[in-house]
């Protein structure tokens, strides 16, 4: 693993400011605590609540600021309690209902449909380019 205390530093901040920064920078960045972090082959502790938030809200998609919070907070909400033990909406007081249910089930088709569309894609691809050439097959 290289060093990185040899690394050029190309920051662009007032002296008072570079030195703080610095020193958080050589903090974070010892070998030791770069391999602590490697043992669980991630360097982010937040990636399985990043993940159950792209799960509610598409990150390739554009969102309002007023959805992109309430989902975070959803998020944080089933993460931190857990989601079967609390089942949040049943808890804030809405039933459940069939009605919701098929509400639900529509939202996640709608949600997987680009990600399905991009895979249909990506095949027919990989299809059309087979079937129009193929090696050896100019047999005169």
């Amino acid at each position: 693993m290289p060093s990185h205390n040899i690394m050029k530093n190309y920051l662009r901040l007032e002296k008072k400011y570079e030195d703080r920064v610095k020193a958080i920078y050589h903090d974070l960045s010892t070998p030791a605590l770069l391999a602590r972090c490697m043992k669980g082959h991630t360097q982010n502790r937040n990636e399985g609540l990043h993940s159950k938030l792209w799960l509610h809200q598409n990150k390739a998609k554009f969102a309002g600021l007023n959805r992109v919070r309430f989902m975070s907070q959803l998020t944080i909400l089933n993460h931190n309690l857990g989601y079967e033990s609390t089942h949040f909406i049943a808890h804030i007081g809405f039933p459940s209902t069939a009605e919701r249910i098929k509400t639900m089930e529509k939202m996640d088709k709608s949600r997987k449909s680009p990600r399905q569309q991009q895979k249909k894609r990506t095949t027919r691809r990989k299809e059309s380019a087979s079937a129009d050439y193929q090696p050896g097959g100019f047999d005169l």
